[in-house]
């Protein structure tokens, strides 16, 4: 996860819940510490606090979402502008099952 975040910040990575937030601890080593997995509670307090602190000044905020019964942003997930990402399985645990 290189350039995740700004140089010598560290990024902060909400998610819906603690279930996520566990997975993705213990799939991924963050070198460093420079993530840090945070649980928001859903997809609404995602958006919105990702919003919040971008709006407020911080550069290292991000969200993962599940896709739920919409649609996902895999397209753009290597565009400047997004900072919520909406992977393309209906429930991020789905991606454990295809592993």
């Amino acid at each position: 996860m290189s350039g995740f975040g700004a140089k010598g910040y560290k990024a902060r990575l909400y998610v819906e819940d603690e279930l996520t937030a566990e997975y993705l601890k213990e799939l991924f080593v963050f070198d460093s510490g420079s993530v840090e997995v945070k649980v928001a509670g859903c997809v609404h307090a995602v958006k919105g606090i990702v919003a919040f602190e971008r709006k407020h000044g911080s550069v290292n905020a991000y969200g993962l979402i599940d896709k739920d019964f919409g649609r996902d942003n895999h397209d753009k997930w290597h565009e400047e502008g997004t900072k919520v990402f909406c992977g393309t399985c209906h429930e991020l645990e789905n991606y454990l099952l295809d592993a």
